[in-house]
């Protein structure tokens, strides 16, 4: 007996090439599969309000149907969704709640039953969308709500500066000031539709919605109103003489000068309206941020070892300090819901800190490493932290309880939320 069995052994092995082993269990359907899972790059993206769930179809086994299962933050069991069909890779989930973090998984549906799932994907969605600068590779990236992943990337010419969209979001103006030119792109190809070369050094950048025009700061001097379908530029003034930021606060444009140094109110025909004179130290301006609703104007100044955030009251006209630290490299306003936002030096690493209107102090956050920007959500006050020493985007809620990280390839420079 024990000689037959050596028998069909060696045969084995001469025909087929196997040992007496007992054959994998390859199949997904099979029960006695050794794989837990299965895996067909199965993933979620939340974006603008909806969970975008894709994959990629296996070529084998021979299957009829996709299962799709989800469930919510607060539910401990899974239910079956939809099913669909084989040739679909896709599938845009709108039922969602937005801020409600949603857990999914896939099988496949065949002749021999049901396959071993994908493994668990979550997402979160919420209002708005996310863009970010990229000053490494010179691109304008668009990154999921969930932070999961990089939606659409956009080539830039050189690094760019500033951009500013059109209401409708289908088109942006990016400007280059190291190579004299702004460009008009189409979000949706990120092909250029019409390009800028007559502006100097073409900075900042602000959208009138009820103008429907682009409103341009050259670093070299003057403001700029460019035309959103052809960017054929009008200077509104020749002044200020050094502009690097501008903003749109109500019915004005509020724009900053440090080489005067000077803060400029201007109404949206170029015609000023108000200035603010400042002293030598304002030299080190790096940024203004806008409070509508309390019109308040905070200004950050930024020297070795000594950082400030000022206020300006535009009703009773004056200034004053508002907060120092040793080292603050981020600002942002939450205008409909006062809360200020920074990002502090700790000596070793950063922290966000959130601020009351008076200056309190509500929440932070630490574990950063070179915190830039900081862009708030104007739907839900939410925020995300441009932090290139991690490489990452960093999503968080009004409590600072996270979101999402981004881990890019680059390094983020600037955040958008439109």
């Amino acid at each position: 007996l024990n000689g037959v069995k050596l028998f069909i052994c060696i045969i084995s092995i001469l025909l087929w090439g196997a040992g007496c082993r007992e054959r994998p269990h390859d199949n997904v359907f099979d029960p006695l599969n050794s794989k837990k899972t299965l895996d067909i790059g199965f993933s979620a993206a939340g974006t603008d309000s909806v969970i975008v769930l894709s994959w990629y179809k296996p070529s084998d086994p021979t299957f009829d149907s996709y299962n799709i299962y989800r469930a919510s933050e607060s539910a401990d069991t899974f239910k079956q969704l939809i099913q669909l069909p084989a040739n679909v890779t896709r599938f845009t989930d709108s039922l969602v709640a937005t801020d409600v973090v949603y857990r999914y998984y896939l099988t496949l549906q065949g002749s021999e039953g049901e396959s071993k799932p994908t493994l668990t994907v979550t997402s979160i969605t919420g209002p708005g969308q996310i863009w970010m600068i990229d000053a490494l590779f010179f691109e304008i990236q668009h990154i999921s709500y969930d932070m999961n992943r990089r939606i659409k990337r956009l080539f830039g010419l050189w690094k760019p500066e500033n951009i500013a969209f059109t209401s409708d979001h289908s088109k942006m103006l990016v400007t280059y000031p190291i190579l004299n030119y702004m460009h008009l792109l189409d979000v949706q190809s990120g092909e250029e539709i019409v390009g800028n070369t007559l502006l100097h050094r073409p900075f900042d950048v602000q959208f009138l919605p009820r103008q429907k025009v682009f409103v341009v700061i050259d670093s070299s001097g003057g403001v700029f109103r460019a035309e959103r379908q052809t960017l054929n530029t009008t200077q509104l003034s020749e002044k200020p003489e050094h502009p690097f930021q501008i903003l749109r606060m109500d019915s004005l444009l509020v724009i900053a000068d440090k080489i005067t140094p000077q803060i400029d109110w201007y109404n949206f025909d170029g015609i000023l309206q108000h200035t603010l004179g400042l002293s030598d130290e304002f030299k080190n301006m790096v940024k203004i941020a806008g409070d509508t609703l309390r019109r308040k104007l905070y200004i950050v100044t930024r020297q070795r070892g000594n950082s400030h955030i000022w206020q300006y009251d535009a009703d009773e006209d004056s200034l004053r300090l508002f907060y120092s630290d040793s080292l603050i490299n981020a600002f942002a306003v939450d205008i409909k819901r006062g809360a200020l936002w920074l990002a502090r030096s700790t000596g070793d690493e950063f922290e966000i800190l959130k601020l009351s209107p008076e200056g309190q102090r509500l929440l932070s956050q630490n574990g950063l490493i070179w915190p830039v920007d900081i862009a708030v959500n104007p739907y839900n006050g939410h925020i995300v932290v441009a932090d290139p020493g991690q490489k990452q985007l960093i999503h968080y809620r009004v409590n600072l309880e996270l979101i999402g990280r981004y881990q890019s390839e680059g390094d983020p420079y600037r955040v958008y939320i439109e």
